[in-house]
């Protein structure tokens, strides 16, 4: 099975560099996860790439998978630049780890988050772009005191920057050898109107297929 103990940042950083991703879903009592990336040909790619991956000493199957279609106002969103990682510009020094989670997990599934604090910015990768997109929402016009508590008048007033970023920068793991997306793409072995689904199945070698 997938192992139970796989976080969400661990499978993004075995598949996400093959293509930006709508959504993560990960099912630990199943052992079974659903990737699903923009682009169908991102999937494709990762399927004839990595039959296979290996997590905590466990490997699992990939396959196709089901994925539901995207929502005119999120596809809108999406087209406007919105993907699941929100880059925070301008955060105050105090800002905590914990503070936030608090303040983001209200909108979904938090993937990861990173503060570098010596450059005052931070990351939100969230498990579908429309938690994102929601969570930019209600920080469009944030200042520093939506952050932090405490601070002096003047400094809870400086503008906090909450921005989509793209959705590879904080991918840890890079493909050798260019894109693989790229070739595929340019080169499937389908015929001009074959489109594969966008959903790609993480599971057990005894575990279920695709529905």
């Amino acid at each position: 099975h997938l192992d139970a103990s796989t976080t969400y940042e661990e499978l993004v950083n075995e598949v996400g560099s093959f293509g930006p991703l709508e959504s993560i879903r990960i099912n630990a009592e199943r052992g079974e996860a659903l990737v699903v990336f923009l682009d169908p040909y991102a999937a494709l790619a990762l399927l004839q790439d990595r039959p296979t991956i290996t997590l905590h000493d466990k490997t699992a199957e990939l396959s196709w998978g089901k994925a539901k279609p995207i929502s005119p106002s999120l596809a809108e969103a999406i087209q406007g630049g919105a993907t699941r990682n929100l880059y925070l510009g301008n955060l105050p020094f105090a800002v905590s780890y914990d503070g936030l989670m608090e303040l983001f997990r209200p909108f979904g599934q938090i993937e990861s988050v990173r503060i570098m604090r010596n450059h005052g910015n931070g990351y939100v990768n969230f498990c579908s772009i429309e938690s994102a997109v929601n969570a930019r929402r209600r920080f469009s016009s944030a200042t520093a005191m939506d952050f932090v508590s405490g601070l002096s008048r003047e400094e809870a007033a400086v503008p906090v920057q909450v921005t989509f970023t793209s959705a590879q920068q904080n991918c840890r793991k890079r493909l050798s050898g260019g894109s693989h997306l790229g070739s595929h793409a340019d080169d499937h072995s389908h015929g001009a109107d074959y489109l594969p689904p966008r959903g790609g199945y993480v599971h057990s070698h005894r575990g279920r297929g695709a529905p």
